[in-house]
């Protein structure tokens, strides 16, 4: 439990710095997903409170999350901005974040190159890589 609440600290924070400094970045945007027929099954099991209750947790576990060069706030863990960045063993875009955050914070680029070099970070990378 530790270690997944400072990776949520930790991704939420490092998003929320770019999101409050307008730089460039992936965000990983969570919504309620209409498409889980989970309200369906709250309804029909109204009259039961232990599984009514059951399906009301289920129903905010169940989430659909996307990435995006901008910002709309993760939905699913109640935060304002988040990003994936501390599994880049396992995610090509925790390891592409890794990478921003190494320019500009390790190699130190001045903030208008790296706005320069990233502007374009939603065509470049989300839409040419990921279709």
């Amino acid at each position: 439990r530790i270690v997944s609440a400072n990776m949520i600290f930790l991704n939420h924070s490092i998003a929320k710095y770019f999101d409050e400094h307008k730089l460039p970045f992936i965000y990983c945007n969570g919504e309620l997903d209409n498409q889980f027929p989970i309200h369906d099954l709250i309804a029909k099991f109204s009259g039961d409170k232990q599984v009514n209750t059951m399906l009301k947790s289920i129903a905010t576990v169940f989430r659909s999350s996307t990435f995006a060069d901008v910002n709309i706030g993760h939905k699913g863990l109640g935060l304002d901005a988040y990003g994936k960045i501390t599994s880049p063993a396992r995610s090509y875009i925790a390891l592409y974040l890794q990478r921003l955050l190494y320019d500009l914070f390790i190699l130190k680029i001045p903030v208008e190159e790296y706005m320069k070099k990233y502007e374009n970070i939603g065509k470049k990378f989300l839409y040419k890589e990921l279709i």
